[in-house]
């Protein structure tokens, strides 16, 4: 499940990879802080992040 939209990541839809605390503030490159995501949503989130 896509934790931004609830739905299935198996959908046919793009699935990117979504840093949960960004590399900016110290988040690592590291399985725990990575969230899989549909490409739309992640283009919501980082969209939402700039308003």
């Amino acid at each position: 499940m896509c934790p931004w939209c609830g739905d299935s990541l198996f959908n046919g839809e793009n699935i990117h990879k979504h840093h949960s605390t960004p590399k900016a503030i110290g988040g690592k490159d590291t399985y725990s802080n990575y969230q899989l995501v549909h490409l739309m949503c992640h283009q919501q989130i980082h969209h939402e992040k700039t308003q």
